[in-house]
């Protein structure tokens, strides 16, 4: 068979009301890394491979992961504003402190910054600025807490982390885990804060909450045979921040209708398909 009538055929196979429903399967999970519904991804994907015959792996490790509980700022006598602690975030009860508003752009220059850094010290630091660099050095100029405000708005909190990666961290990374408390802050409410803080001292409590340890995660791989050793990878990642079908259920329920064309097909293909859903 020639590549295109091939082509037509896997083409040609794909099942949308499938893929639909995997999609709403999935997308009922909050799939983090090594949790219950995380874990219950695998179950459903590799029994749906047992059904259709789709030989496959699993691969299992073990991960250092950090996953947000609770996170919030209380101003004396008003309602908490909602935070989202960063992962691998140090933790805090209650932790007062004055916060100070980082007004220094980014590209700042040596001198600049020590100017900028010394003054967050023994302060709660709203900036724009996140990552772990910045939230390191705020904590070595002796700073209590980073408030990092999200750029788009609407109430929107984006999920940031202060490790150089979302998986397990390297080694060099070590000086960022869990240096200082640091969460995200929407839009609205971090220009409340200026505005608050342009007419003069303002006071916190800051509560950040993490589970940060190791979890147990697994790997589903699908391996389809070709006539040569030689084979392509498809891939995707399955952990999500919160059930819905964005990031990456779409992905993954295109993965699986692909791994059973694949398979119907593998007499034909002159290399193999490897298809790898990553935690």
């Amino acid at each position: 068979m020639d590549s295109i009538t091939l082509y037509q055929r896997i083409e040609g196979e794909l099942d949308l009301d499938r893929m639909e429903a995997s999609v709403q399967t999935i997308g009922g999970w909050h799939r983090y890394t090594g949790t219950p519904q995380g874990e219950r991804f695998v179950d459903y994907l590799t029994g749906e491979l047992d059904q259709s015959g789709i030989p496959y792996t699993t691969e299992e490790y073990c991960a250092y992961t950090s996953l947000p509980l609770a996170a919030e700022l209380v101003l004396l006598g008003e309602t908490p504003i909602r935070l989202i602690g960063d992962v691998f975030s140090g933790e805090a009860e209650r932790m007062e402190g004055e916060l100070i508003y980082d007004r220094w752009p980014e590209g700042s220059s040596d001198k600049e910054n020590e100017v900028r850094f010394a003054a967050f010290r023994d302060k709660i630091v709203l900036t724009r600025s996140s990552g772990g660099a910045f939230a390191e050095r705020v904590s070595r100029a002796g700073g209590r807490g980073v408030l990092h405000i999200s750029r788009s708005p609407g109430g929107y909190i984006h999920h940031d982390n202060i490790s150089a990666s979302w998986g397990t961290p390297c080694s060099g990374e070590h000086r960022f885990l869990g240096c200082i408390p640091s969460a995200g802050i929407s839009l609205e409410d971090g220009e409340v804060l200026i505005r608050r803080l342009d007419q003069g001292r303002v006071h916190g409590r800051l509560t950040v909450k993490m589970d940060t340890r190791v979890r147990r995660s697994r790997m589903p791989v699908v391996h389809i045979p070709g006539a040569s050793e030689s084979f392509v990878l498809l891939n995707g990642h399955y952990d999500s921040w919160y059930e819905g079908i964005t990031d990456n259920a779409g992905s993954d329920a295109i993965l699986l209708e692909l791994a059973r064309a694949f398979w119907n097909h593998r007499e034909y293909m002159k290399r193999g398909v490897r298809i790898a859903w990553w935690s």
